[in-house]
């Protein structure tokens, strides 16, 4: 019993030291958002509006990786994959760790193109043309 109550332990341990550093992954307190033009205060899940585009998020990329949309419509993000990943947007605000299975949503209110990546893995890379 002592062996798997220590296995259990490290388990546990390395768990929450995992989390830990995934919860600090692109830690962003939204600076920045207003200057890009986005709305972040919707981070994290539908509030009720209507989505106009959704992106998948998967293992190697972004589903669509470009795409045009109008002022005032919500974009949503949900990882597919398996592994965790972020949006983070070159000027502008950043999701943090999003597990799988999780979304992230925002809201454009300014016409420009917005460009973003995953912080994890910088080679996923994603464009959003905003049209007014």
């Amino acid at each position: 019993m002592g062996q798997h109550r220590r296995r259990l332990t490290r388990t546990v341990a390395a768990g929450l030291l995992l989390a830990g550093l995934l919860a600090g992954c692109g830690d962003d307190d939204g600076a920045g958002a207003e200057d890009a033009g986005i709305d972040d205060t919707d981070a994290g899940g539908d509030v009720g509006e209507d989505v106009a585009a959704e992106v998948d998020i998967v293992d190697n990329g972004f589903e669509p990786d470009a795409l045009e949309v109008s002022v005032g419509d919500h974009l949503t993000w949900t990882n597919t994959g398996a592994a965790a990943h972020t949006v983070t947007f070159d000027d502008g605000p950043d999701s943090g760790s999003i597990p799988s299975g999780e979304t992230f949503s925002h809201t454009f209110e300014d016409a420009g193109e917005y460009t973003y990546a995953c912080a994890i893995h910088p080679a996923m890379r994603g464009t959003v043309a905003v049209t007014g």
